[in-house]
């Protein structure tokens, strides 16, 4: 299992500080993931997303917001070559995640087979606000 194509797009809305955020991906499987969906116990997947704010090492990354609803699948054909989108309008100070700097952002994705428990984890391209 992958996660492909992923973008991050941070749109300002006039007049009110706030911006639109949109994370998207898509998901890819092999054979031997499609052939789980066969399983009479198979639970699924669950894609989920959030967003983070990207600082120098050794100090950790914000946890800036949650998407919601997560997307789950039980069936192979709802998951397949379809386009996931997150989105969610939200302020500047849940954005602003470097005070005074410029705010560098990105989409986390995590596609977990919820019958191993395995997850995937892919990192979309950093976006910057200015500061």
């Amino acid at each position: 299992m992958n996660i492909v194509n992923r973008t991050l797009t941070l749109n300002p809305l006039t007049g009110n500080g706030t911006y639109e955020c949109i994370a998207g991906c898509k998901v890819e499987l092999n054979m031997g993931d499609v052939a789980q969906f066969a399983l009479p116990n198979f639970r699924g997947y669950t894609l989920t997303c959030y967003l983070e704010g990207v600082d120098v090492p050794p100090n950790p990354h914000d946890h800036l917001h949650t998407f919601v609803p997560e997307k789950n699948w039980r069936n192979v054909g709802d998951l397949i070559d379809m386009d996931h989108v997150f989105r969610a309008e939200l302020s500047r100070q849940v954005l602003n995640e470097d005070a005074g700097s410029n705010d560098e952002i990105r989409a986390v994705f995590v596609l977990t087979n919820n019958s191993t428990g395995e997850p995937v984890t892919k990192r979309s391209v950093t976006r910057y606000l200015q500061g």
